[in-house]
């Protein structure tokens, strides 16, 4: 959705020009913010994006500033909310599953001894420590996979 709410508040930030024109501030921040958008090879990184979103804010807030009794700038509110909701829903939906899928394995292994499989992932080394679930690590086969990452085998 953030593509066509860009392009709409492009689209009201010119048409609504004269509107708002006295506002140094917009101007100049967005102004700034094309700038730094432009200017700066790899935009796409994180630390330079969220300027983006400074185009719907200003555009929203124009909306309602300058604009007439119309569904406009209300269905353009429900439409930025239901676009930063979405992956917020969606992240916290897999953490809560994965995070359920773990607390389930780790009551399996309570209080067993293991042998693991070394690798890098060493915080889950902390969750074995603070189950009381004993380890050691050795080369194995026949292995469980336990959290995505990290192999086991039941001594």
């Amino acid at each position: 959705l953030f593509s066509g709410l860009l392009i709409v508040s492009i689209i009201i930030l010119i048409t609504k020009y004269k509107d708002y024109k006295k506002e140094n501030y917009i101007l100049y921040t967005l102004g700034i913010t094309v700038l730094l958008l432009i200017l700066m090879s790899e935009s796409w990184w994180a630390r330079y994006t969220p300027h983006f979103y400074l185009f719907i804010l200003f555009s929203l807030y124009i909306l309602f500033r300058y604009g007439k009794k119309n569904y406009l700038k209300y269905f353009f509110t429900i439409l930025i909310v239901v676009n930063s909701l979405l992956p917020l829903l969606a992240n916290t939906y897999y953490t809560l599953t994965n995070s359920i899928k773990i607390r389930k394995d780790l009551n399996i292994l309570r209080n067993k001894k293991i042998i693991l499989k070394e690798n890098d992932y060493n915080g889950i080394i902390y969750n074995l420590k603070d189950n009381n679930i004993k380890y050691t690590f050795d080369e194995i086969e026949g292995s469980k996979l336990y959290y995505n990452y990290l192999e086991y085998k039941e001594k």
